[in-house]
C-alpha cells in the first residue's frame, strides 16, 4: 500500500509509503467489506421504508400529484453528487469523507469545517432514527398486544444493541444492515406491487412523472424538491468505509452510484403507487394522509399488513442508526488520526480493529441526546424533526462544497485528466441542487424552535471555522496532517 499527502508548498498530490496513524490506535481492518456490504452501507443510512414513511406525503402537500416526478429529479441531482465524491474516491480512501475530500480541493481549512460540519450531521442521525425507532415499537406493541413498554427504555435497549454490533466489527454490521433492508424493502414492495397491479384509484398514469400533474405554482415543486432530495441524504456514508473496503478505489464509487440508483428507483415505484393509490386528482388526501402507508395497506390489502409496515419502519430506523453510527465513528477516527480530536478515539482494538472507544462514546452522547432531547419535546415528530433539521443541513452544505472542490481539484492537481463535463458541469449540477435545498431548509426563515436550532447549528458552524482559523495561526502543522492516512493502492 502507498499513501497519498496533500503537500502544502507545492499543492500537489505525492505518493511514499505508507505510516503509522499518528494517533496511536493502529489501523482499522483491511477488507473487512466488499462492494455490497458499502453499498448497503449507503442504502441503510438512506433508510427506505422510513423514508417512504414520512416524507413523501410532505412532498405532495407541496406538489400534488408530481411526487414521482420530484423523486426522479432528486435521483438524477443525488447521481451528480454520488459521481462527484466517488472522483475524490478513486484517487484517495479515507474514512474521513468530506473531511479529506474538500482539504484535497478547497485546503485545510475547508477540510476541519467540513469534518465540523460532518460530526454534527453523523452525529444527529443516530439518536433521531433511535427516538423514532422506540416511538414507533412502543405505539405497535401497546396498540397491537397490548404490552406497555415506555419509549425511552426501547431506544436505550437499542442504543445499546446497535453499539455492541459496531464493537463486534464492521462485516457483522453490514450483515445486519442488509437483512434489514430486505426485509423491509420487501414488506413495501409487495403494497406498491399490489396497489400497481390493482389498478390504484384511478388507474394506472405515467402523468405524475411530470410536473403538471402538480396543479400547482413552480414555487411548489422546488419546495417539494427539497424535501424528495432530503429522503436520499446518506448515500455518501459509503465513503466512511473506504480504509475497510475490499478495493476501495474501485468499489466505494461504485458503492454510492449503487446505493443512490437502487434506493431511487425504489423511491420512484413506491411513490407512484402512492400516488395512484390515493389517485391523481385526489393529492390532498395523499398530503393529508399522517401514515399514507398504513392508510393505503389498510384499503387495498388489510389492516394486518398496516402492522407488517410498521415493522418495516421500525426496522428501517434500526438499520439506519446503525449505519449513522459506524459513518460518525469512522470520521471521528479519521480526525483524531490527524490529531484534530482526542487521541484516544483512533484507539482501535487488537482483536476486532475496531475504534472501540469512539465506537462507545458515541453510543453514550446518542444516549444523551435521545434522553434529553425526547424527554423535552417528545420523541416524535419533534424530537425527531429538530435532530433531522440540524443534520440534514450540515451534510447538504457539504454536498454543495463538494462538488465546487472536485472543479478545483482537477483543474489544478490533476489537469492532465481534467474533463469539463465530468469535472465541471457534473459536480455543479449537484451543488446547485443542494444550494436549492438549503434555500427551501431556510426560506421562509422558521419559527419557534426551529429559529433556535437553526441559530444554533450557525453558532456552531461558526466556531468551527473560528477554529480553523485559530489552527492554522497557532498550531499550522495539525492542518496539514488533514487526510495524510488516506490510502492508494
Amino acid at each position: 500500500m502507498t499513501e497519498q499527502t496533500h503537500t502544502p508548498t507545492t499543492g500537489g498530490m505525492q505518493t511514499r509509503p505508507a505510516r503509522p496513524p499518528e494517533g496511536g490506535g493502529g489501523s482499522l481492518r483491511k477488507n473487512a467489506i466488499s462492494l455490497p456490504g458499502a453499498t448497503a452501507m449507503g442504502v441503510a443510512f438512506i433508510a427506505p421504508a422510513a423514508g417512504m414513511a414520512f416524507v413523501p406525503q410532505i412532498v405532495a402537500s407541496h406538489a400534488g400529484a408530481s411526487v414521482p416526478f420530484l423523486y426522479l429529479v432528486a435521483t438524477l441531482a443525488c447521481l451528480c453528487i454520488a459521481y462527484t465524491i466517488g472522483q475524490f474516491a478513486r484517487a484517495v480512501s479515507s474514512a474521513g469523507s468530506f473531511y479529506t475530500f474538500n482539504s484535497l480541493g478547497l485546503g485545510t481549512l475547508a477540510g476541519f469545517f467540513s469534518g465540523w460540519l460532518l460530526l454534527i450531521g453523523y452525529l444527529t442521525a443516530f439518536p433521531q432514527n433511535m427516538l423514532a425507532f422506540g416511538y414507533s415499537l412502543s405505539s405497535v406493541l401497546k396498540q397491537h398486544a397490548g404490552i406497555n413498554v415506555p419509549w425511552w427504555v426501547l431506544a436505550g435497549l437499542a442504543t445499546v444493541l446497535v453499539t455492541s454490533i459496531a464493537i463486534r466489527g464492521l462485516g457483522l454490521s453490514v450483515r445486519v444492515d442488509l437483512t434489514m433492508i430486505g426485509i423491509e424493502v420487501l414488506i413495501l414492495v409487495g403494497l406498491a406491487a399490489t396497489i400497481v397491479i390493482k389498478g390504484g384509484a384511478q388507474g394506472n398514469t405515467a402523468a405524475v412523472f411530470t410536473p403538471s400533474a402538480s396543479g400547482h405554482v413552480s414555487s411548489g415543486l422546488l419546495f417539494g424538491l427539497v424535501f424528495a432530495f432530503l429522503t436520499l441524504v446518506g448515500f455518501e456514508s459509503s465513503a466512511t468505509v473506504a480504509e475497510e473496503t475490499r478495493d476501495a478505489h474501485r468499489n466505494i464509487p461504485r458503492a454510492m452510484m449503487s446505493a443512490v440508483g437502487l434506493s431511487g428507483l425504489f423511491f420512484l415505484f413506491i411513490t407512484y403507487a402512492l400516488t395512484i393509490g390515493f389517485g391523481r386528482d385526489h393529492s390532498d388526501q395523499f398530503a393529508s394522509a399522517t401514515l399514507p402507508l398504513d392508510t393505503l395497506a389498510q384499503r387495498y390489502i388489510g389492516n394486518s399488513y398496516a402492522i407488517i409496515i410498521d415493522i418495516g419502519v421500525i426496522i428501517s430506523a434500526f438499520a439506519v442508526s446503525l449505519a449513522a453510527g459506524n459513518g460518525l465513528v469512522r470520521v471521528m477516527f479519521a480526525m483524531s488520526r490527524d490529531r484534530l480530536l482526542p487521541a484516544k478515539l483512533s484507539t482501535v482494538s487488537k482483536k476486532r480493529r475496531t475504534p472501540a472507544i469512539a465506537i462507545l462514546t458515541v453510543g453514550i452522547i446518542s444516549l444523551v441526546l435521545e434522553f434529553s432531547l425526547g424527554g423535552a419535546f417528545g420523541p416524535y415528530p419533534n424530537g425527531y424533526a429538530y435532530l433531522g433539521t440540524l443534520g440534514g443541513l450540515a451534510v447538504i452544505i457539504l454536498y454543495v462544497l463538494v462538488g465546487i472542490s472536485l472543479v478545483i481539484y482537477m483543474r489544478r492537481q490533476r489537469r492532465s485528466e481534467f474533463h469539463f463535463v465530468k469535472h465541471v458541469m457534473i459536480p455543479l449540477a449537484g451543488s446547485i441542487v443542494g444550494a436549492i435545498a438549503i434555500y427551501g431548509t431556510l426560506h421562509p426563515f422558521p419559527k419557534g424552535v426551529y429559529l433556535y436550532l437553526i441559530v444554533g447549528f450557525f453558532a456552531y458552524a461558526l466556531a468551527g471555522l473560528i477554529i480553523a482559523a485559530w489552527l492554522r495561526r497557532n498550531h499550522p502543522s495539525m492542518l496539514t496532517r488533514l487526510g495524510r492516512a488516506a490510502v492508494a493502492d
